[in-house]
């Protein structure tokens, strides 16, 4: 049985055939591709997706996504709040987080601690988030079912993740 292949349109227009399921990681190294340090995600047919989602749809113009545009700025964004949530549980445990998600001109996110979070506080957080980003640690996407993830959680002891979830 053969490999099912899917038809892409690159960033610089060349039209390649992949194996169904490959990623746009996998991609860049397979073409040579260096991504420059503004690209922060890519679109697919429209849809913001990352570079470990696996390309499925048999035809698709994929676009890469800078920083500098809205839609960019977003993501980075949202991918900073999750560092910052990483850099809160290392520094406060048995801190709960809720939410995170990016807004116009900035991001946020909800904790549930016992304390209350002081100015020398937020100098602290930046700096594990500086520690964070430095370590180069890989962002990993994962989808799983709803009874793997809820169960996740529930090790972690993260109720506001099972409620959202459920």
């Amino acid at each position: 049985m053969s490999e099912k292949t899917i038809k892409l349109i690159l960033w610089d227009g060349a039209e390649r055939e992949f194996p169904e399921g490959i990623t746009l990681q996998e991609i860049f190294a397979r073409e040579g591709y260096t991504v420059p340090e503004d690209i922060v995600a890519a679109k697919v047919n429209g849809q913001i997706i990352d570079f470990m989602t696996p390309l499925r749809s048999s035809q698709a113009r994929i676009e890469l996504v800078s920083y500098h545009t809205p839609e960019g700025k977003t993501v980075y964004r949202h991918s900073t709040a999750h560092v910052m949530a990483q850099a809160v549980r290392r520094l406060f445990p048995g801190v709960k987080i809720s939410i995170g998600p990016a807004i116009e001109d900035g991001f946020y996110y909800d904790f549930d601690y016992e304390g209350t979070f002081t100015p020398d506080d937020f100098d602290r957080i930046e700096a594990e988030m500086q520690k964070i980003v430095e370590a180069d640690y890989p962002f990993v996407r994962e989808e799983v079912p709803k009874e793997e993830a809820r169960r996740f959680f529930q090790q972690q002891e993260e109720p506001y993740k099972i409620e959202l979830i459920d």
